[in-house]
């Protein structure tokens, strides 16, 4: 009895289909991700199913690091449950969501005034008459 690689059989019960998202162990849903891919794509343009396990893959894994480094915010903080400004404060620490990020509002993240340096009086260009 050969099996296909998209059924599970177990004994007594007739096969099930396997989604792409149970095959390759992700969370987020590979299926939904493909769909959005190819409705944005030209049309008659080919996209392979690797491309929308690949990208639902990236997602996740920035989903993860993101998720990891604002909870640990929150762990310093020492509160429970992660707020936007800790989203906002773990991408402010990290240089590299840092720029990923530049330019993005985090809605509710509040923000950071960025001072400029000055420079020391009497440093300046003097007026002359």
């Amino acid at each position: 009895m050969s099996k296909n690689a998209d059924t599970k059989t177990t004994k007594g019960k007739a096969p099930h289909r396997v989604s792409k998202q149970e095959r390759v162990k992700l969370t987020l849903p590979v299926a939904r991700i493909e769909k959005l891919v190819r409705r944005h794509v030209p049309n008659g343009s080919h996209v392979s199913s690797g491309a929308s396990v690949a990208m639902t893959a990236a997602v996740e894994y920035m989903v993860q690091e993101l998720l990891e480094l604002a909870g640990n915010v929150a762990l310093d903080k020492k509160k429970c449950q992660i707020k936007p400004t800790m989203v906002y404060d773990a991408i402010s620490a990290d240089p590299v969501l840092g720029r990923l990020y530049a330019g993005h509002v985090i809605v509710g993240g509040g923000y950071r005034k960025t001072a400029k340096p000055r420079a020391a009086p009497g440093t300046g260009a003097s007026k002359t008459k």
